[in-house]
């Protein structure tokens, strides 16, 4: 349960993104992250998904997951949660998406899974990563732009990654 005050304020800020004033209400817990704590809500008769964690730890992280997401709608091949807004309150951090529904995963379900992924993996560029770093999980991501796919993926992706393992591995 996140506090009163911060109710009050993501309804302020619901309130002029939206342009629609009303309460939060019908709030439910939803489970899955391991660093976030995730609920569903009410506003104005609309659903919406809230994300929260600590700014200190994992500063930036919702904005830099609402650019992504931002950028993974561009497609238009897949449904993808629409970022409502992003937010900081004193130490924690949130972010508003329209809640999704979950898809029946009928005869054409995979179908269409597998040719709006393919249709992301053909947007091409002269070079590989994306514009500002971001995380994966809890550990941040580099994403500089390389010139080729290995170097990027060495670089940005393994190299940081054992490290982190390897530095984790120290401090046990």
């Amino acid at each position: 349960m996140f506090p009163q005050e911060h109710k009050e304020l993501l309804q302020i800020t619901l309130h002029s993104v939206l342009g629609k004033e009303s309460e939060i209400h019908s709030i439910k817990a939803e489970h899955g992250g391991s660093i976030n704590d995730a609920y569903s809500f009410k506003y104005a008769g609309e659903n919406f998904f809230l994300k929260h964690n600590s700014y200190k730890r994992f500063p930036d992280m919702f904005k830099k997951e609402a650019a992504g997401l931002s950028e993974l709608a561009k497609s238009n091949k897949l449904v993808i949660p629409k970022v409502i807004t992003d937010l900081v309150i004193h130490d924690d951090q949130y972010l508003i998406l329209n809640h999704l529904s979950s898809i029946p995963e009928d005869g054409e379900f995979y179908e269409t899974l597998g040719t709006g992924l393919a249709s992301l993996h053909c947007i091409t560029s002269d070079q590989f990563g994306f514009a500002e770093d971001n995380y994966i999980g809890s550990i941040a991501q580099l994403n500089s732009k390389r010139n080729s796919w290995s170097d990027f993926f060495y670089e940005c992706r393994l190299e940081p990654l054992v490290r982190w393992m390897y530095d984790e591995k120290i401090n046990e």
